[in-house]
């Protein structure tokens, strides 16, 4: 009797091993997912506009994940969005959604390559639900965003503001300085 339950804790043991070996390869190889991609593009992209506005001398500082807005530029709230080009059958569009913001500014940038910032008053978007870019090439595009393309001067202007928009935490390395 030993000796076949030997046998079968065994055979168990092979199963339990290849379902384990298939179970890893399958997470090897899988792809991720949709959502999983557009955060990795998001993330990539606020760190290239955070590079940018500290190369023109602005202090920049990311909020937490369930803040209102996403960065502290300067005494300025900005909320980020960036968007891929979508083709459709009737053209196209660089689109985001807008909901649930309490900022001074939104940074909207249109990736095709290079980045392309629309630096947009909170209040120009007015009670909209997205906003959309339907040219591809965003230089050429004369639509109503087309007036806050590459408008670092508002951003500018508005970070080295007297008073700021909300009180502000500072950092532990800003305090010892």
């Amino acid at each position: 009797m030993k000796n076949t339950a030997y046998f079968e804790d065994t055979a168990d043991l092979a199963d339990l091993r290849r379902d384990q070996r298939r179970r890893e390869m399958a997470a090897r190889y899988k792809r991720i997912s949709p959502t999983e991609a557009n955060k990795r593009f998001e993330r990539k992209a606020i760190k290239r506009l955070i590079a940018r506005l500290k190369n023109l001398g602005l202090d920049v500082s990311q909020t937490t994940h369930n803040a209102r807005f996403d960065l502290w530029v300067g005494n300025c709230r900005v909320e980020f969005k960036a968007a891929r080009w979508h083709k459709r059958r009737s053209g196209g569009r660089y689109q985001a959604n807008m909901r649930g913001n309490n900022a001074d500014l939104v940074v909207f940038t249109a990736v095709n390559g290079t980045d392309h910032d629309f630096i947009i008053p909170y209040t120009a978007i007015g009670g909209r639900k997205t906003l959309e870019v339907t040219s591809y090439d965003v230089t050429a595009y004369g639509g109503q965003w087309s007036p806050y393309l590459g408008n670092y001067d508002s951003l500018v202007a508005a970070a080295g503001a007297d008073t700021p928009a909300a009180p502000r935490q500072l950092q532990l390395d800003q305090v010892l300085q």
